[in-house]
């Protein structure tokens, strides 16, 4: 719908529409603030606190930049925010004395509201253990924390070179994940973790991984790491009550946890309006919010083998220091044989698991000598005479 002009005045206004400049700039999912703002060098294009006070001065973006028009200056190449192009159509509506409130609403929605794409959803990976669940991002921190335990697990450490190759104390574990993983960072070098188990009682210990190893990247956990950061500590147990109106006009208490604060980031398109939310509805402070808009730039994308229902069953193993192996073994059984008849007997259940698995292990060695015996000494044993016929050495 084309909307009347009355005087000159609702001309300029009309002069940069919101369809008629590229909006690539604006809401764009992973653009960095600070370019929207202060400008593009790379690309030569002006911040939008180059011309802030002239949209101030002149009222609306429109009008600032029917302004510079005037001057002969050169309004494309600049970053502008959706907000700018919807006080602009506010104040054009108010202008023509537009007072229909469902018909302004309609006017907004068919000119800044786009429906959402498609949801991808059903091309993600099904889970190896869950073959009905669906692959888990690997920014979830819990998949950061279960890929943290995995290989802390997996290190073990000798006293000479006679001793027998042991797993970590599950105390100096804890103490490893809980002050060397959770970094901002994507990922670390192996001589950290050297340098502080040999700093925290394993001065002569040999690890089963070789100094020539010390260079190999071991991932962190960048996104639990800025969850610690804006929320503290206890930011597993982060949670925030709102009260808001529903669509019958009641208020009603939403309470926003630490898994709804990763699912914005995770779902999130438009930088501006999660910054909104970040301030209006979360309450943060400056630097809260700062931190939370580094890591949405910044966040990791993919997914991992497993879904999260099974990472979920398999972490309680993890955390007890339980290799992998063992873990995704134990994972199913509470749910397998009751929860708390599991949790009566659990030690007894493990030791009984942890035998079978070893067993299982020297097993398989016995079979692969046997194996390579055959292999190697039966064409010694079945030798062919001079004259092409299979003989039987005693």
């Amino acid at each position: 719908m084309r909307l009347p002009k009355t005087d000159t005045r609702l001309e300029e206004l009309c002069i940069i529409s919101p369809k008629g400049v590229d909006l690539k700039a604006v809401g764009k999912a992973g653009q960095r603030k600070t370019a929207v703002y202060k400008g593009s060098n790379e690309t030569k294009t002006i911040g939008r606190n180059e011309y802030e006070n002239l949209i101030t001065e002149n009222g609306t973006l429109g009008a600032a930049f029917a302004y510079l028009e005037d001057q002969g200056i050169r309004v494309r190449n600049r970053y502008t925010l959706r907000s700018d192009y919807q006080t602009e159509l506010v104040t054009i509506l108010d202008y023509q004395g537009i007072t229909d409130l469902s018909f302004k609403e309609n006017i907004q929605k068919a000119i800044f509201f786009q429906r959402p794409l498609r949801s991808q959803k059903g091309l993600i990976g099904k889970c190896t253990l869950e073959p009905n669940k669906p692959r888990c991002p690997i920014s979830h921190p819990k998949y950061e924390e279960y890929r943290a335990w995995s290989f802390i697990n997996n290190i073990k450490y000798q006293t000479n070179s006679d001793a027998e190759f042991e797993p970590l104390p599950l105390t100096l574990k804890e103490k490893l994940y809980n002050e060397k993983f959770f970094l901002k960072s994507r990922d670390f070098e192996f001589s950290q973790i050297r340098k502080f188990i040999k700093a925290n009682g394993g001065k002569n210990w040999e690890l089963n991984y070789s100094h020539k190893m010390d260079d190999i990247s071991v991932s962190a956990c960048p996104v639990s790491a800025r969850f610690k950061s804006v929320f503290g500590e206890d930011w597993q147990n982060f949670k925030k009550s709102v009260i808001r109106k529903n669509k019958r006009g009641q208020d009603e208490t939403i309470i926003y946890n630490i898994d709804d604060i990763w699912h914005i980031l995770f779902s999130f398109e438009d930088e501006e309006y999660f910054e909104e939310f970040l301030y209006t509805v979360l309450e943060l402070n400056e630097e809260q919010v700062k931190e939370l808009n580094t890591l949405y730039n910044s966040f990791p994308i993919g997914y991992a083998n497993l879904s999260l229902k099974a990472i979920n069953n398999i972490l309680p193993f993890l955390r007890e220091g339980l290799i992998y192996s063992e873990a995704v073994i134990l994972a199913k059984i509470p749910e397998i044989i009751d929860a708390d008849i599991f949790a009566k007997d659990k030690a007894n259940i493990l030791e009984g698991i942890r035998t079978v698995i070893m067993n299982n292990r020297e097993e398989k060695i016995r079979t692969a000598i046997v194996n390579n015996l055959i292999l190697n000494i039966m064409p010694l044993i079945l030798q062919k005479d001079s004259d092409g016929k299979t003989k039987t050495i005693n």
